[in-house]
């Protein structure tokens, strides 16, 4: 088995494909609306139930409001239509349904490019009976898209990111329509990563009704890393409590436009630093230190300039008043991106492209590493060596503010010792291809693999003096990269069994050793030793 990567977190969101019998689903705009729906003026757009078909019967995400499943929506007239059915959990009565439908119905007349569409609601689809309509959206969430890039976004897709997400709050409060529920998880990102918000629609309009069991949906546990201290029932509140008939030490207040803010630069700090807000802290103890009026930690990263850390703590300022609005968000990263556009190329940090070669036998896991590096699927793989790579080249990768050449080269022999034939591979694009990738420009680094099973010195010996020849002299740095490790516990039985050999015979060859595991739970953690290990070879000198 060949070591694999992914490009993100795979999450229950990114199952489901239409089956063959089902036509594509098309495109679906803001101003759709089923002709066969019901309207009244109480809210929005009733669509029947024997619209909807599951395509997967268990939800592909649960929350603290309800499931959300991926539907395929048929209506009489028109083409079949991919959509989000979300399912709510608190309706189980009808006076709680009607204010629903009210506040729903500000989504439904919410038109921006940064919000999600509402298409309508259904009943009788699941055993919660009550559920919300809007379009499937195949980029996942914010949170995933985050953790799937995690070292491998560059600084201005973030800007742009919290540029949308500013965007289409401030569309909101211009609207006098309170989130409420603002985190990374309600955060959508559309199939050119947009990111657009959802579920506003599940918060108060400011002057509106009390009660709704929706509007705490900002304190529920989960999100409450995002959750301004207010709404805890710490630090300065400024809205009135959520329900009638329940005393009022009781009751937790209302969200508001302050509160949005500060969930705004939480979502902020999460992407500039791909670390979750109060990342140290559990989620009970991130309530405990708004209790003791502790600001959110603000860690240090290269996209955090002293003038974004202050922005951010202006968001999360335990003081309510002294928040910024939400139009003031907009306009600040808007300049933030107008900065960027404009500044001089040759005056960014690290943004030389440092070049590593990968090299190794046919098999070893060189288009693995490849993809282990870019965080994501670029490379082809297979467990048959007669399918690898037939001819050296290069991938654009950068991890943090630092750009990468990485060339995947053809495998010296099979590692299984058995010959290719002429058709399989080219010896021309075999040969001497170090050495052309070195006078195209110089190698900062050579990364050669070698896998665990079958471990042989003398082939590792043997592929480092190949090396060697083609290097004809010039100095660089080799590390030993060890591959195809299935599960994570035979790394220490491999290397109590081969550590001695490696101090013995390899010590004098490589500059370092890394090995990397498969097991998906320690993907990210490989992909960020090797980076740090990868960063010591960044220097002026480094090339000879």
């Amino acid at each position: 088995m060949n070591m694999t990567a992914h490009s993100a977190c795979i999450t229950k969101s990114d199952i489901g494909i239409p089956p063959p019998c089902h036509p594509p689903p098309s495109v679906v705009r803001s101003s759709t609306l089923m002709t066969s729906a019901s309207t009244t003026l109480a809210g929005p757009p009733v669509i029947p139930r024997e619209q909807f078909f599951k395509l997967k019967e268990w939800p592909a995400a649960s929350g603290g409001f309800g499931h959300v499943y991926q539907c395929i929506m048929r209506p009489p007239a028109g083409p079949d239509v991919e959509v989000a059915v979300k399912a709510i959990f608190c309706l189980t009565d009808d006076a709680s349904k009607k204010r629903a439908r009210r506040e729903m119905k500000l989504w439904m007349q919410a038109r921006h490019e940064n919000i999600v569409p509402m298409l309508g609601i259904t009943e009788g689809f699941s055993e919660e009976g009550f559920a919300m309509v809007s379009p499937w959206m195949k980029g996942g969430t914010l949170a995933d898209y985050v953790e799937g890039h995690k070292g491998n976004m560059p600084f201005m897709k973030k800007l742009t990111l919290i540029k949308d997400i500013a965007s289409g709050l401030a569309y909101l409060h211009s609207r006098q329509i309170v989130h409420g529920d603002l985190t990374t998880r309600n955060i959508i990102l559309d199939d050119s990563e947009r990111a657009l918000l959802i579920d506003f629609g599940l918060s108060n309009v400011l002057g509106g009704m009390v009660g709704s069991c929706l509007s705490l949906s900002a304190a529920r546990p989960g999100a409450v890393r995002f959750a301004a201290p207010e709404l805890l029932g710490m630090g300065e509140q400024t809205s009135r409590p959520t329900g009638d008939g329940i005393p009022v030490e009781d009751q937790l207040p209302m969200p508001d436009m302050p509160s949005d803010i500060y969930s705004l630069g939480c979502v902020m700090l999460n992407i500039l630093t791909e670390k979750h807000p109060w990342s140290r802290y559990r989620d009970l103890a991130v309530a405990g230190a708004h209790h003791s009026r502790k600001l959110i930690p603000i860690p240090d990263h290269s996209h955090l300039s002293r003038k974004r850390k202050q922005f951010i703590r202006k968001c999360t300022s335990i003081q309510v008043s002294k928040r910024p609005s939400s139009q003031d968000a907009v306009t600040f990263i808007q300049e933030e991106l107008r900065i960027e556009a404009n500044a001089p190329q040759q005056s960014k940090p690290d943004e030389h492209s440092y070049t590593i070669v990968i090299a190794g036998a046919v098999g070893s896991g060189k288009s693995s590493l490849v993809n282990l590096l870019s965080g994501k699927h670029v490379a082809h793989t297979s467990n048959d060596a007669r399918r690898c790579t037939t001819k050296w080249r290069d991938y654009s990768i950068s991890f943090g503010d630092t750009a990468y050449k990485v060339f995947d080269t053809v495998g010296f022999v099979c590692s299984n010792d058995s010959p290719l034939g002429p058709k399989e591979r080219s010896e021309k694009y075999a040969k001497q291809q170090i050495k052309a990738i070195h006078e195209q420009g110089g190698i900062d680094l050579l990364l050669l693999c070698t896998p665990s099973r079958n471990f042989r010195v003398e082939t590792v010996l043997n592929d480092y003096q190949r090396i060697q020849d083609e290097l004809r002299g010039r100095q660089v740095p080799v590390v030993l990269v060890v591959t195809h490790f299935e599960e994570p516990f035979t790394i220490e039985s491999w290397w109590s069994t081969n550590s001695s050999t490696f101090r013995a015979q390899l010590n004098s060859i490589a500059n370092h050793i890394c090995i990397t595991s498969i097991h998906d739970k320690y993907l990210d953690e490989s992909r960020e030793h090797i980076f740090q290990m990868v960063a010591q070879y960044h220097t002026p000198n480094a090339r000879q």
